[in-house]
């Protein structure tokens, strides 16, 4: 056989392997990306998306509002296992503080855009840099399945060390799903009694559907193989459990608020809906806001957005 015939079959061969694992090693770097800390300088203590002008503005806003609570502020932190994890604690010296929970990719500065109208309402506020985020050990993002173990450690230490008599919880997507998995925990306590879910999602893998639809990525098969690595990897089933399927377990007597904005385009209103009907709460109420996209409700109505919460940390 001619060494050129050989040549041909040997790159025939190539391709042909390559053809059949281009789907995998795309849907491996997907996973990489969006869930995986492939570095020391990402998920940093810094702003998420430069590119974004709310983002931006969101995260100039909040650190500019701490500043005057900057004498206020104690650096604190926890272990979880061999995690080390670290936050921050706003001690206005009240008797109730609310735990901040940002979204995927965000540290615990982004947080403070929302303190306002807790500190002003005589709520201490704790915002915690999440496991692979800002300066809290670990490598996966787990969509708020494993950051609920954590969160569960926060409460617990803020209960503890300051005498705390009621904890909230606040969420922004993925961290509203970690607020949802803590309360569907048996070993939730029960001096946890008031939750703000903002942008909740049924599922990760819906919500991250949507979003590759959005920026024009390939869909199928990619995105059911990248939640397959998922599973392999970082130990939780994004795609078949989720807040749909632990919205009826919640701990009883807590009191919930859904927001949501009616632009988002990962998450719609009949989204939002099952999940209320769904919720097993007693006292549970949602607010569906005009604008804003995914996790951006509050920027385009910040009073209306501040209002909904206080008269819900009030009642």
């Amino acid at each position: 056989m001619e060494w050129y015939f050989i040549l041909l079959i040997i790159i025939g061969g190539i391709l042909l392997i390559t053809l059949l694992l281009y789907p995998f090693i795309l849907s491996y770097i997907l996973y990489a990306i969006h869930m995986v800390k492939t570095k020391k300088t990402k998920w940093i203590r810094d702003c998420s998306s430069y590119k974004n002008e709310e983002q931006v503005k969101m995260w100039n806003d909040g650190l500019e509002y701490i500043k005057q609570y900057k004498d206020k502020i104690e650096p604190v932190d926890i272990y979880n296992g061999k995690l080390h994890l670290f936050g921050e604690f706003v001690n206005i010296n009240a008797k109730k503080t609310v735990i901040i929970m940002g979204g995927r990719c965000e540290c615990l500065y982004y947080s403070y855009y929302y303190a306002k109208p807790y500190l002003e309402n005589d709520v201490n506020v704790l915002v915690i840099d999440s496991r692979a985020h800002g300066l809290s050990d670990g490598k996966i993002n787990t969509a708020g399945f494993k950051e609920a173990d954590d969160l569960l450690c926060w409460v617990k230490f803020i209960h503890d060390k300051y005498n705390q008599e009621e904890i909230y919880l606040q969420g922004t997507c993925i961290g509203s799903a970690t607020t949802i998995y803590l309360l569907s925990n048996p070993d939730c306590p029960s001096y946890v009694t008031k939750v703000v879910a903002d942008s909740l999602f049924r599922t990760y893998y819906e919500t991250f559907w949507y979003h590759m639809v959005e920026l024009k990525r390939p869909t199928k098969p990619y995105i059911d193989i990248t939640f397959t690595f998922y599973k392999w990897f970082g130990k939780v089933d994004a795609k078949n459990d989720g807040p749909i399927y632990r919205i009826d377990k919640l701990k009883e007597n807590t009191k919930i608020l859904f927001l949501q904005s009616l632009e988002d385009k990962y998450v719609f209103k009949e989204h939002t809906l099952e999940l209320y009907e769904k919720c097993n709460l007693k006292e549970k109420e949602y607010h569906f806001l005009k604008y804003g996209n995914h996790s951006h409700i509050r920027i385009n109505q910040v009073e209306e957005y501040d209002n909904y919460i206080i008269d819900f940390i009030k009642k």
